[in-house]
């Protein structure tokens, strides 16, 4: 999975979350965002991860949604 796709899976993913404990139908693209660096964010901070560079690159394609 390019970076880009893992990106656009993430933030997708995020904006699907507790649909039915929210008043709209779902976040918005904005706080998806969030959600998903977050994540990432966590994972490169953690330790050092075999795939570091990847991750870089897909923090990367979530700030270009």
């Amino acid at each position: 999975m390019t970076p880009k796709e893992k990106a656009n899976e993430l933030t997708q993913r995020f904006e699907l979350i507790d649909r039915e404990h929210r008043y709209q139908d779902e976040l918005n693209l904005f706080e998806a965002k969030q959600c998903a660096l977050i994540c990432v964010d966590e994972i490169i901070a953690s330790c050092f991860h075999p795939k570091l560079g990847y991750l870089q690159e897909v923090k990367q394609e979530i700030y270009k949604l």
